[in-house]
């Protein structure tokens, strides 16, 4: 229960943020961000090419996308005054797919993103020490719908 109550109140917060912040109302608009590259320990990884990799970012601080064969739902933390984001993915579906091994360090590397950078219509995702770990292009369709449902059930 206090652990929900956090949550509403870094949310409630975040929210009245947005208002005077543009970058993170676009990045909050519920945009589908796909997967265009990502670094571990400064390599980076071949992204696969069969299948979208996407974030979209919820209302009321919920996130949800496909990490190329499964859908996972989450939540994140945002402050507009550092540019600090931190995702939280809590479930996933739990299917088999031919890019298992990249999905496994696509979910692990959301657990050190630290912050992001947005311009025109790039979003990159740093770790704690600045390095760019993940950048992603908005999609000009939005199949935020069908991730929502699909993140719900």
């Amino acid at each position: 229960m206090a652990v929900a109550a956090l949550l509403f109140v870094q949310c409630a917060s975040n929210t009245k943020t947005t208002e005077t912040a543009s970058p993170m109302q676009k990045l909050q608009s519920e945009t589908t961000w796909i997967l265009q590259s990502m670094n571990i320990d400064s390599t980076e990884l071949a992204v696969p090419a069969d299948q979208d990799v996407t974030i979209s970012f919820l209302d009321s601080c919920r996130m949800a996308g496909n990490g190329g064969c499964n859908y996972y739902f989450g939540s994140y933390e945002l402050a507009a005054d550092t540019n600090s984001l931190k995702l939280l993915p809590s479930g996933m579906t739990r299917m088999a797919g031919p890019n298992m091994e990249f999905e496994q360090q696509f979910m692990a590397t959301m657990a050190n993103v630290a912050s992001y950078s947005l311009s025109d219509s790039t979003l990159t995702l740093c770790d704690s020490l600045g390095r760019e770990i993940m950048v992603l292009r908005q999609s000009a369709e939005n199949p935020v719908e069908g991730q929502k449902d699909s993140a719900v059930k």
